[in-house]
């Protein structure tokens, strides 16, 4: 994940966006959720977004299904 930018606002401060169900937050998923590393885009890959912008919301770019 380095060098991205958010292509609205520029922020390097940039999540994974992670699909699926979790059944339960393993330290490390909780640790990265904690340090906004991912977020979670739920069960049901909608959007096709692979990252967000943590500082303006945007997300953007594919995922591979």
């Amino acid at each position: 994940m380095k060098n991205l930018k958010c292509p609205r606002c520029g922020s390097e401060d940039v999540a994974e966006v992670v699909y699926g169900w979790i059944p339960s937050l393993s330290e490390n998923l909780k640790r990265d959720l904690d340090n906004r590393k991912i977020v979670l885009g739920g069960c049901c890959v909608d959007s096709n977004a692979r990252w967000q912008c943590n500082k303006c919301k945007r997300k953007w770019g594919r995922f591979r299904i």
